[in-house]
Parts: structure tokens; sequence; C-alpha cells
């Protein structure tokens, strides 16, 4: 599933029943997978994000603003509040923190 989300990223936030569809699973079948393994479609989107926004901050190639927009974000702001929740620091502050 988080292949299927990094995939439609580039669209903006994916929508849970577009993933259920790319899954041939019905968005119902889906939800109850994800209750079954303690989680739900946020908390997974949230990692995924999460993570894939280490990755790109991590290289200099990107600047922040595209991260967010990569991420799904409209507003460069509300990737910063995001990532902020996430890790307890700015973008710039990670981008900038040693490996």
């Amino acid at each position: 599933m988080r292949a299927r989300i990094i995939e439609e990223l580039n669209n903006g936030v994916p929508n849970q029943e577009k993933i259920a569809t790319s899954l041939n699973v019905s968005l119902r079948n889906l939800q109850r997978k994800l209750k079954e393994e303690g989680t739900c479609f946020k908390v997974i989107l949230d990692e995924t994000r999460s993570e894939l926004s280490k990755q790109y901050l991590r290289g200099n190639d990107r600047s922040i603003i595209e991260v967010g927009f990569l991420l799904g974000f409209s507003e460069p702001s509300n990737f910063a509040r995001a990532f902020f929740k996430w890790t307890g620091v700015s973008p710039l502050e990670y981008r900038k923190s040693p490996v």
C-alpha cells in the first residue's frame, strides 16, 4: 500500500478510495484490514510522508518547498507544520543537522 501512496503523492493527498481501487479491494475491506493490523489509512499516509520527507531533505537537490509539494502539501507552511509534528524540528533545521 505504501508504494501506491507514494505513486499518488504527485497528484496531491492520496485518496483512500483510489488506493483501495488500485489494490483491487473495496474501501470497506481496506479499512477492515487496516483495523485488524491496528492502524488506519491516515497513520500509514503520515508515516510514508514523514519517511519520504526525511529522505528528500537529506539530499540537497530539492528545495524545501519542492519537497512539500512532492509529498502532496498544497502550501509550504502546511508541510513545515507537519514536519515539525513528525520530528520536533523544522525542515531547514533537519536539513542542516549532521547525519
